[in-house]
């Protein structure tokens, strides 16, 4: 059986998988919930790096789905912090019965969190490569004082040591939605390179 794979958004540390790298609590999901091992977080430094869809040739379309307020909502948290990308991923099959004239046929979806500028909602061919959006800064701006991150609106800062909760930090957050797909095994502080280092697998 065929596989599509979809490699790392952006180049990185692995700071996240079923719970969080530094202090082992619970890393909760940004959008599709599944058991735990779906979702992983790849630290990025310099912070603002784009963060890219990248992918086997047999993910031949895309479809791309903005979805916003699901992240941390339970935090208040404003975008960009709360921005999810959802990206339908589609495999072509040349020749689909009863009709030879080709066909698209769903793998699976993957989920992109903290994205700034996101890619607008809609297909995209050859989708490999694509910006999916950027990874945000931090989130001062909304968590100065009188508001400290463990108080409300519980809006999470990146400076010394109130860096924590939701946002811990700049990091591309993925996960894949779907029983098709699994995520591969990884191990905290692991670096993986944007475009390269295959991190969920869709068999088909």
């Amino acid at each position: 059986m065929p596989s599509a794979y979809v490699y790392a958004s952006v180049s990185g540390g692995i700071t996240a998988l079923s719970t969080y790298c530094d202090d082992g609590s619970p890393h909760p999901y940004a959008y599709c919930g599944y058991t735990p091992g779906d979702c992983l977080d790849i630290g990025s430094s310099p912070m603002f790096q784009g963060i890219g869809f990248w992918a086997t040739p047999d993910v031949a379309v895309v479809y791309v789905q903005n979805i916003t307020g699901t992240v941390c909502a339970v935090h208040s948290v404003p975008p960009p912090w709360n921005n999810v990308v959802r990206v339908w991923m589609y495999t072509y099959y040349p020749c689909c019965a009863p009709y030879c004239n080709g066909c698209y046929n769903l793998l699976g979806s993957v989920v992109y969190a903290h994205v700034d500028n996101p890619h607008p909602d809609g297909y995209v061919f050859n989708p490999s490569g694509m910006l999916v959006g950027w990874i945000p800064g931090c989130c001062e701006s909304c968590c100065g004082s009188p508001y400290p991150y463990n108080q409300p609106p519980y809006c999470y800062c990146c400076s010394g040591d109130a860096c924590g909760g939701c946002y811990r930090g700049p990091h591309s957050h993925v996960e894949h939605c779907d029983d098709a797909g699994a995520t591969l095994y990884m191990y905290c502080y692991e670096s993986v390179g944007a475009g390269t280092a295959a991190i969920i697998e869709y068999p088909y």
